[in-house]
């Protein structure tokens, strides 16, 4: 299992390459949101970050931190959330809807 530092730059590595930046220009404030240097020592799993650094070079991405801990984040297919209950009710029209096309 990779480290979360190791999946985090990797996934920012992916964001720079889509948005076809330097990594110095990709580490600053325009895209990440923190000072240049905190930036560059996440693209290149230099050290650890905390929850606060996390939370800003996500926002600054306009992202949730927990999207960049996600192992192989593809910037054209981001992952999202959708809460259980949502999940459920869309399970059940789905079933409806299959039991529907298959009834005589």
């Amino acid at each position: 299992m990779a480290s979360a530092r190791l999946t985090l730059a990797a996934n920012l590595e992916a964001l720079r390459v889509h948005y076809n930046v330097s990594g110095r220009a990709f580490a600053g404030g325009q895209y990440m949101n923190v000072p240049v240097e905190t930036g560059r020592r996440a693209l290149k799993a230099l050290k650890a970050i905390d929850l606060d650094t996390l939370d800003a070079i996500a926002h600054g991405l306009h992202l949730e931190p927990w999207q960049l801990l996600i192992p192989g984040l593809d910037p054209k297919n981001l992952p999202t959330y959708v809460p259980s209950s949502v999940r459920t009710s869309i399970d059940e029209l789905l079933a409806r809807v299959t039991s529907a096309k298959t009834a005589p």
